[in-house]
């Protein structure tokens, strides 16, 4: 079960990145946050404690969580900013606009007029 969750959580990065429409940092994203620690799990059966027939201690609990976390921390404070032009300030606006109200008497013209619009 925690490997799927591995699993999904080496994708999400990368998925939101290209979602964005940014490919080389989807790409970047998958090799810290997939590939490398993807590596570092496959490996464990192959360490020292193979020989002995259990997945190494030191791969599974220690390398691969720190390999993960900071995949983690990279793709979330390096690669996941993105350029946010600001808005130029705009000062207080103010127009006139046509008025139109409905009619207050049945026998009377419909009232217009000039009303003044602000934005602030």
């Amino acid at each position: 079960m925690w490997i799927s969750g591995a699993i999904v959580r080496g994708l999400a990065g990368p998925i939101v990145h290209f979602a964005h429409g940014q490919r080389l940092k989807a790409l970047i994203s998958f090799v810290i946050e997939g590939v490398v620690p993807g590596v570092v799990l496959a490996a464990a059966p192959f360490g020292p404690a193979a020989r002995h027939g259990a997945a190494d201690f030191f791969f599974l609990f220690i390398i691969f969580p720190i390999t993960s976390i900071t995949g983690s921390v990279v793709d979330t404070a390096v690669l996941a900013k993105k350029e946010v032009k600001p808005e130029p300030e705009k000062g207080p606006a103010i127009s006139l606009a046509p008025l139109v109200v409905p009619k207050l008497r049945p026998n009377s013209g419909t009232p217009v007029g000039l009303s003044l619009v602000g934005q602030f």
